[in-house]
Protein backbone atom coordinates (compact mmCIF):
# COMPACT_ATOMS: atom_id res chain seq x y z
CA UNK A 1 0.00 0.00 0.00
CA UNK A 2 1.30 3.70 -0.63
CA UNK A 3 -0.14 6.84 -0.03
CA UNK A 4 0.51 10.42 -0.76
CA UNK A 5 -0.87 13.35 0.61
CA UNK A 6 -1.17 15.75 -2.58
CA UNK A 7 -1.99 19.00 -0.56
CA UNK A 8 -3.46 19.49 3.02
CA UNK A 9 -7.10 18.52 2.05
CA UNK A 10 -6.41 15.68 -0.84
CA UNK A 11 -5.05 12.19 -0.72
CA UNK A 12 -4.27 9.40 -3.35
CA UNK A 13 -3.99 5.90 -2.05
CA UNK A 14 -2.94 2.62 -4.41
CA UNK A 15 -2.65 -0.53 -2.92
CA UNK A 16 -2.56 -4.33 -4.39
CA UNK A 17 -3.67 -7.51 -2.31
CA UNK A 18 -2.97 -10.73 -4.25
CA UNK A 19 -4.57 -13.82 -2.48
CA UNK A 20 -3.18 -17.98 -2.72
CA UNK A 21 -4.24 -20.74 -1.63
CA UNK A 22 -2.21 -23.26 0.80
CA UNK A 23 -2.92 -26.06 -1.54
CA UNK A 24 -4.02 -26.19 -4.82
CA UNK A 25 -6.55 -29.46 -4.75
CA UNK A 26 -8.71 -26.81 -1.96
CA UNK A 27 -9.59 -24.40 -5.11
CA UNK A 28 -12.08 -24.90 -7.58
CA UNK A 29 -9.48 -24.69 -10.59
CA UNK A 30 -6.84 -26.82 -8.89
CA UNK A 31 -4.19 -23.74 -9.05
CA UNK A 32 -2.53 -22.14 -6.42
CA UNK A 33 -2.80 -18.62 -7.35
CA UNK A 34 -6.74 -17.02 -7.04
CA UNK A 35 -6.21 -13.74 -8.35
CA UNK A 36 -4.53 -10.15 -7.81
CA UNK A 37 -6.16 -6.91 -6.69
CA UNK A 38 -4.94 -3.41 -7.55
CA UNK A 39 -7.39 -0.70 -5.92
CA UNK A 40 -6.92 3.39 -6.42
CA UNK A 41 -8.65 6.12 -4.04
CA UNK A 42 -8.79 10.22 -4.02
CA UNK A 43 -9.77 11.37 -0.89
CA UNK A 44 -10.85 14.56 0.39
CA UNK A 45 -10.91 15.60 4.35
CA UNK A 46 -11.60 18.93 5.14
CA UNK A 47 -13.37 20.39 8.70
CA UNK A 48 -15.41 17.04 9.10
CA UNK A 49 -16.55 16.82 5.60
CA UNK A 50 -14.72 13.73 3.94
CA UNK A 51 -15.56 12.85 0.46
CA UNK A 52 -13.56 10.13 -2.31
CA UNK A 53 -13.57 8.04 -5.29
CA UNK A 54 -12.37 4.75 -5.20
CA UNK A 55 -11.75 2.28 -8.06
CA UNK A 56 -10.33 -1.34 -7.82
CA UNK A 57 -9.73 -4.18 -10.51
CA UNK A 58 -9.31 -8.20 -9.62
CA UNK A 59 -7.53 -10.13 -12.25
CA UNK A 60 -8.27 -13.60 -11.44
CA UNK A 61 -6.48 -16.55 -11.98
CA UNK A 62 -6.47 -20.53 -12.21
CA UNK A 63 -7.62 -21.11 -8.77
CA UNK A 64 -10.94 -19.30 -9.85
CA UNK A 65 -11.34 -20.95 -13.06
CA UNK A 66 -14.23 -23.35 -12.86
CA UNK A 67 -13.24 -26.78 -15.09
CA UNK A 68 -15.63 -28.83 -17.00
CA UNK A 69 -15.61 -31.79 -14.82
CA UNK A 70 -14.64 -32.86 -11.19
CA UNK A 71 -11.39 -32.57 -10.04
CA UNK A 72 -9.70 -36.22 -8.32
CA UNK A 73 -13.23 -38.14 -8.32
CA UNK A 74 -14.97 -36.16 -5.46
CA UNK A 75 -13.63 -32.46 -6.20
CA UNK A 76 -15.56 -30.08 -7.30
CA UNK A 77 -18.40 -30.57 -9.63
CA UNK A 78 -18.80 -27.45 -11.53
CA UNK A 79 -18.79 -29.46 -14.87
CA UNK A 80 -22.15 -30.63 -14.25
CA UNK A 81 -23.81 -27.06 -14.33
CA UNK A 82 -22.72 -25.15 -17.54
CA UNK A 83 -23.45 -22.09 -16.22
CA UNK A 84 -20.67 -22.33 -13.21
CA UNK A 85 -18.26 -24.06 -15.94
CA UNK A 86 -15.09 -21.66 -17.52
CA UNK A 87 -12.33 -19.23 -17.10
CA UNK A 88 -12.86 -16.71 -14.95
CA UNK A 89 -12.58 -13.22 -16.08
CA UNK A 90 -11.88 -9.49 -14.97
CA UNK A 91 -14.13 -7.88 -11.78
CA UNK A 92 -14.13 -4.11 -11.28
CA UNK A 93 -15.72 -1.76 -9.01
CA UNK A 94 -16.15 1.90 -8.68
CA UNK A 95 -17.32 3.65 -5.36
CA UNK A 96 -18.24 7.39 -4.26
CA UNK A 97 -18.39 8.04 -0.25
CA UNK A 98 -19.15 10.99 1.41
CA UNK A 99 -19.15 11.36 5.01
CA UNK A 100 -19.87 14.10 7.81
CA UNK A 101 -18.62 14.16 11.44
CA UNK A 102 -20.75 15.63 14.14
Amino acid sequence: RMSYQLTKWITARVQNVTSAAVKPVSTPGNSTFWGTEFDADLGYSSGGFHAGLAYGVLFPLGAMDHPTGTIGGNGFPFGTNSENAGTSSNAHTFQARLGIEF
